[in-house]
């Protein structure tokens, strides 16, 4: 009966999705929007990452305008600013497309899921800005306790995968600050692996056993947690 607060359910090799658990899947371009709203395993996540942005990203914002309309129980994400691609798609470019991904949120009271990759700074400026009234959450968090902080009072739910315990982030100082009605846990199946884990499920349940051991609380009343977290996010 566990959350997994973002995955690519529709991304080769395929999620072995057990029933009973909460699923967050999330799209990355147009192409997966038919594959998820067809998935009743899940709950679907509608946007584009902005590397997928293309020229006529607004005109798939229309569309996705309307599959909003027709399907309550939709999501936005994932969208978000990635410095990696301001060379393609310029920051000025992806804030234009994270802004109509909030327009449509907030136009159909949906939650969002973030994406950011060395611009975290510049994501919380952003939020602070739009200061929004759906919850929000920030995935695949690795970043500083500073701009932890920084999200922390933006109010947003913040999502960990399997990276934190690569050593790179401070877990334990991490885990201190993210109140615990704002922890979410995830695997970015498939793009995050799992130390010594081949599996989906494998990857799954060793984070959360990690994880548990790192707060000092079992694996029942983590997964309890995370599940009541995850279920604001159901739209």
């Amino acid at each position: 009966m566990v959350c997994d607060a973002h995955l690519h359910s529709s991304h080769l090799p395929l999620a072995d999705i057990s029933s009973g658990g909460l699923f967050l899947s999330c799209s990355s371009s147009s192409a997966d929007w038919a594959p998820l709203l067809n998935d009743p395993r899940i709950i679907p996540f509608l946007g584009i990452h902005p590397e997928c942005l293309k020229d006529d990203w607004e005109l798939e914002l229309e569309e996705l305008d309307r599959i909003l309309k027709e399907n309550p129980a939709a999501g936005l994400g994932e969208c978000g600013l990635d410095r990696r691609f301001y060379k393609l798609i310029s920051r000025e470019e992806q804030e234009r497309a994270l802004k109509a991904h909030f327009d449509l949120a907030k136009k159909y009271s949906r939650s969002i899921v973030l994406h950011q990759v060395q611009a975290s700074g510049a994501l919380a400026d952003f939020i602070s800005g739009e200061k929004p009234e759906i919850p929000v959450l920030i995935h695949g968090f690795s970043g500083s306790r500073e701009i932890l902080k920084r999200y922390i009072q933006l109010d947003l739910f913040i999502s960990l995968g399997p990276g934190v315990h690569s050593g790179g982030v401070e877990l334990a100082e991490t885990l201190k600050l993210i109140p615990d009605n704002r922890l979410l846990l995830e695997t970015d199946w498939p793009y995050t692996a799992g130390r010594g884990s081949t599996s989906y499920k494998e990857i799954l349940n060793q984070h959360y056993e990690e994880i548990s051991r790192a707060m000092g609380v079992d694996f029942k009343t983590l997964a309890w947690r995370i599940r009541e977290n995850g279920a604001v996010f159901t739209n």
